[in-house]
């Protein structure tokens, strides 16, 4: 543990999990769940201290706990992703060669092999991928090519592994960053009862919150936007490899399908990517020019927060389409272990779109049920030690 003093173990507490204004059922839910966040190193202690309260102790409090909720939310949209990743091979029948583990270990990136790993296991509840996964069945005789098909399969399969990989290692910088500060000693003075020494510093400066709450939420924005084109290869009639177009259960011509949802996926994406700009390199200077340049930590953290909910409903939105693609290619012919788990749970709160209908409903429901302990605990592989940095 850091030499965390007795006072700021108090504030910690107070302002992580919000005692001074939170009820107390939802104190309880926050301690639950940084608890069980995965971040290693969280002390949580009531102790004798005493606070002044300065601005500047204000704004480190405020970023701690903005920094430390998208940490602790991020993981879980990151393996949801995943299992959809996993379920658009089995829907658009996707070459599973580019999970080998032969190529992830040649580029020597942990995050990017563990990830590969994961939507392979996804994959290998299907019997057929679990054949050509277990028989190696590429890389030693020329590929058989239908006259007009894509010789390989777009980047937003080909490459999930590199893109939600590379999330997977800034996720553990981020983790191990925020850990840290949540164990740091950041006041001003510092009060040193061993030597006597009271000393004046500037360790409530946030620049560290705001750069790693930068990197968090740059791949998040990534995660939305590789979602976003996974959708769009279901909806897409041109590459959806016989597919309706827009995933229309009805008549053709007289049913839009999810051309109104993939429009709000559009929308999400594109505001996620206004998001994108970093807080910590922008500054401004006040308190007559004494703060003359800032660390811009709460912006960050802020706007890291933001961008979670964009993310959820882009996933449902995934989701609910993956659902309608398995009903409409064959559910016996699509659905493996895992994504016949997912289909239930869908089809549990959205039926099979037939003719048009409005999907706002269908969406928020979806939305909620990504983020429900009971369908993440349904349906996501439980954290192993492999998945820790």
């Amino acid at each position: 543990m850091t030499n965390t003093t007795p006072a700021d173990e108090v504030v910690l507490k107070q302002d992580v999990l919000g005692r001074v204004k939170t009820p107390a059922s939802r104190r309880e839910q926050l301690l639950d769940e940084f608890e069980r966040s995965g971040l290693p190193g969280l002390k949580f202690a009531e102790l004798a201290g005493i606070k002044y309260p300065t601005f500047a102790t204000w704004a480190q409090k405020r970023r701690r706990q903005r920094g430390a909720y998208p940490a602790v939310k991020a993981p879980k949209q990151l393996r949801w992703l995943e299992l959809l990743t996993a379920c658009l091979f089995q829907v658009l029948n996707g070459e599973p060669e580019v999970l080998c583990q032969q190529i992830h270990k040649a580029r020597g990136f942990r995050g990017q092999s563990l990830v590969a790993q994961r939507i392979s296991d996804s994959l290998r509840t299907h019997p057929d991928f679990a054949k050509r996964i277990d028989e190696h069945q590429w890389g030693t005789a020329a590929k058989a090519v239908d006259p007009g098909a894509e010789i390989q399969d777009p980047y937003s399969l080909r490459c999930a592994p590199q893109i939600l990989g590379a999330f997977q290692e800034a996720h553990w910088h981020v983790a191990e960053v925020i850990t840290r500060e949540l164990n740091a000693s950041t006041d001003n003075p510092l009060i040193f009862p061993d030597s006597g020494m009271v000393i004046h510093g500037g360790n409530f400066y946030g620049q560290q919150i705001a750069m790693v709450s930068d990197y968090e939420r740059i791949g998040l924005i990534k995660m939305a936007l590789l979602a976003e084109r996974q959708i769009e290869r279901l909806v897409n009639w041109r590459y959806s490899r016989g597919l309706p177009p827009m995933l229309a259960g009805g008549a053709p011509g007289l049913n839009s399908g999810f051309s109104g949802a993939q429009l709000l996926a559009t929308s999400l994406a594109a505001e996620a990517r206004l998001l994108g700009t970093p807080a910590s390199i922008q500054t401004i200077s006040t308190n007559a020019n004494n703060q003359d340049v800032v660390s811009m930590g709460c912006h960050a953290a802020k706007m890291t927060r933001t961008v979670l909910p964009l993310i959820w409903k882009i996933l449902a939105i995934e989701m609910l389409a993956l659902a309608q693609a398995a009903d409409l290619r064959g559910r016996k012919k699509v659905l493996g272990g895992d994504f016949k788990k997912l289909y239930e749970l869908v089809r549990g709160v959205s039926p099979q779109l037939e003719n048009d209908r409005l999907l706002n409903e269908d969406i928020a429901r979806a939305t909620a049920l990504l983020q429900s302990e009971s369908a993440q605990e349904h349906c996501l592989r439980p954290y192993a030690e492999s998945d820790e940095n």
